[in-house]
């Protein structure tokens, strides 16, 4: 039975793609330099900062400085205020339901401890955790399963009653290297191709799926060890 279930966050539970190209733009503006161009596949900041590499190749050491990771706080606060982070469908239905269900719920991003706290503290997925995690933590980034294993220890739990979700390829290492179950979330930023070649437990399209998955667990359907599963469930379907 899954008892924990651990995700990330962006790309897994928000969506910060078109609100990371106008923060990344705002800042481009602030150097008097035209913006970059949306681009609605892939990883938003790997596009972001190729694109400006190429087009302005002068300011890729300010994108990797300080000076960025200032202005990305202040803009980011200011959109978050207006309420302009966007979470994947299903997603506050599905943290109800396995809150519901008894479940515990944490977070755990490679995203700046300082980003992560001003996008929870918008309101987009209020009190929704257990436990947080971020790279500035004792336990570190992921996928060293530090911080995993300190939930596990936390909540009394064995490695089988974790279920990892994420849309990258850290995730699913960062579940396997505790020998937690993994599951890859294909909506997200991560390479579809990386993410199977990560061999994950379940692949999902939607945050729904989740759900399945647990209950699946409880039912006995999940029973296949070594075997990647789409899922293809919602919510409420199969419970």
């Amino acid at each position: 039975m899954i008892r924990c279930v651990v995700f990330d966050l962006d790309g897994t539970l928000v969506d910060i793609g078109d609100l990371f190209y106008r923060v990344f733009n705002a800042f481009l503006a602030r150097q008097g330099l035209p913006p970059v161009a949306f681009e609605r596949t892939g990883d938003p900041w790997v596009s972001a900062y190729e694109q400006t590499a190429r087009l302005h190749p002068h300011v890729r050491s300010l994108v990797r400085g300080d000076g960025f990771a200032d202005a990305w706080a202040d803009v980011l606060k200011v959109m978050l205020q207006s309420r302009e982070v966007r979470v994947y469908d299903g997603a506050l239905e599905t943290l109800n339901r396995l809150r519901a269900d008894g479940k515990r719920l944490c977070l755990a991003s490679n995203t700046p401890k300082r980003f992560v706290d001003i996008k929870l503290s918008a309101g987009a997925l209020p009190e929704a955790f257990d436990l947080v995690f971020t790279p500035q933590d004792k336990w570190g980034a992921k996928p060293s399963p530090a911080s995993l294993r300190h939930a596990m220890n936390v909540f009394g739990l064995s490695s089988h009653e974790v279920l990892v979700v994420g849309d990258r390829p850290e995730d699913v290492r960062y579940g396997k290297n505790a020998n937690a179950h993994t599951a890859a979330a294909l909506y997200g930023y991560g390479a579809p191709e990386e993410l199977k070649a990560a061999q994950p437990e379940f692949l999902i399209e939607s945050l729904g799926e989740v759900v399945s998955i647990v209950t699946g667990f409880e039912t006995g359907q999940n029973t296949q060890p070594g075997q990647t599963v789409s899922v293809g469930g919602r919510v409420g379907r199969d419970a």
